[in-house]
């Protein structure tokens, strides 16, 4: 298998009609990135933060973007995919930038990639417009904005669009342009949605959560092929951390609304869900707030999915302004969110593995087995004959809670009835 920055050709796959696993876990399906950005990751040896705000992450990330080129993409893009299959995962839904600062080689990147890769990781792209969309300045900026994005979701390899309203400048009035546009663009080329949603702790600030789901119920479609129906992804949403019992008590009952309507959920599941990005939240928010009572800064990931709402978990970024701390495994993620969301009921364990397998796959996109099932649990799906043909294979990690809570190093994904990487622990000690 290859090293972080090399070429993708040493891989070798090996057949395995079957493995002796020698009691270690294995999750059918694989591990899954439900929300990763494929082009700005690794960029912190290039600019180091000085203050560490957010505001500073947008502006040298913008000066990184303008030196953007297809061979620097190509390479980062590698070291992220490498490394994420080293860990276990067989599928991610990767964001990549489009807007007059990079047109669209961002994208070109992430299509050869998925090429480049497809025998070793599914890789569903999301169109995803970073910046704001409408500039009441520069309408010439505006309408290129636009017309990059019509271009871009015209692409074959492209699954879905996605914005983040909250860069708009002109406050809820353009937040909800923003995501009107979207939701239209999406329903013309029959793509899944995702949008980096309330992305603050401000309770002054209105939520756009429910202006989204408003949408989803007056237009729905079936994605390219019309296998199913189109999927609402909400990243972020780190106003849910300062709900008020009668806020999520409202959310729960939209949902539900949504859910009671058999003819949209019949064919591809519920068609929204959350998505926690526990490392770039806590890393980004809640800073101007008294250390003793700061807010903990990521969805209420556990009291959601007791609600019946779907919620997965995402690395979000690698190594840049964003996110310096962290890399692309997404189990790492699970002790850190014990700690946050203070649970280590067997039940709640059950729910924090899930968040990284079967419910990212369905955020990020994907039906767990090929052809499309219809199955988000993961005991029933275990059952499926079809299950394994992707899938991770924690070495020497015996039960559920040892996955979560302290998870082994050593691995083996599993992808299309192939083992396509094999990572092992080497130790040794001077007895003396």
């Amino acid at each position: 298998m290859q090293g972080e920055g090399g070429s993708s050709q040493n891989f070798q796959r090996a057949s395995c009609p079957s493995i002796d696993v020698k009691r270690s876990l294995v999750l059918p399906g694989g591990l899954c990135h439900p929300h990763v950005h494929l082009d700005k990751g690794f960029l912190l040896e290039r600019f180091p933060p000085e203050d560490g705000s957010f505001q500073e992450a947008l502006t040298k990330t913008n000066q990184a973007k303008a030196a953007f080129t297809l061979e620097d993409l190509l390479q980062r893009g590698r070291r992220l995919i490498t490394t994420s299959i080293s860990h276990g995962v067989t599928s991610m839904r990767a964001h990549v930038e489009v807007d007059p600062t990079v047109n669209l080689v961002c994208l070109e990147a992430g299509l050869r990639l998925q090429e480049e890769f497809k025998t070793r990781c599914r890789i569903n792209l999301s169109v995803f417009a970073q910046e704001a969309i409408f500039h009441s300045e520069d309408k010439r900026k505006e309408e290129a904005t636009i017309k990059l994005l019509r271009e871009a979701v015209k692409q074959g390899g492209v699954s879905c669009l996605g914005s983040a309203p909250y860069v708009e400048k002109g406050g809820m009035e353009e937040e909800r342009r923003n995501i009107d546009l979207i939701f239209e663009m999406a329903s013309q080329a029959g793509l899944d949605v995702d949008f980096h949603l309330d992305y603050d702790l401000d309770p002054s600030k209105e939520t756009n959560i429910f202006y989204v789901l408003e949408k989803a119920r007056a237009m729905s479609w079936r994605v390219r092929g019309g296998a199913r129906r189109r999927r609402v992804t909400l990243g972020h949403c780190t106003k849910l951390s300062i709900f008020s019992q009668q806020d999520l008590d409202r959310l729960e009952e939209e949902l539900s609304r949504k859910k009671r309507r058999s003819d949209e959920t019949r064919i591809g599941g519920e068609t929204i869900s959350f998505v926690s990005l526990p490392n770039s939240d806590i890393y980004m928010q809640g800073r101007s707030e008294p250390y003793p009572t700061r807010n903990r800064a990521t969805l209420p990931g556990l009291d959601l999915k007791e609600r019946g709402i779907k919620v997965s978990v995402g690395i979000n970024n690698i190594s840049n302004l964003f996110q310096p701390q962290g890399d692309s495994d997404p189990l790492a993620l699970l002790p850190l969110l014990v700690g946050l969301w203070q649970s280590t009921r067997p039940a709640h364990l059950e729910s924090l593995l899930d968040m990284v397998t079967l419910s990212s796959l369905h955020s990020a996109g994907f039906d767990p087995a090929d052809p499309p099932v219809e199955c988000t649990d993961m005991k029933r799906f275990a059952t499926r004959p079809d299950s394994y043909r992707n899938a991770t294979i924690l070495d020497a990690c015996y039960d559920l809670a040892s996955a979560v809570l302290s998870p082994t190093y050593g691995r083996i994904t599993i992808f299309q009835g192939s083992i396509v990487s094999t990572r092992k622990v080497q130790s040794w000690l001077i007895l003396e």
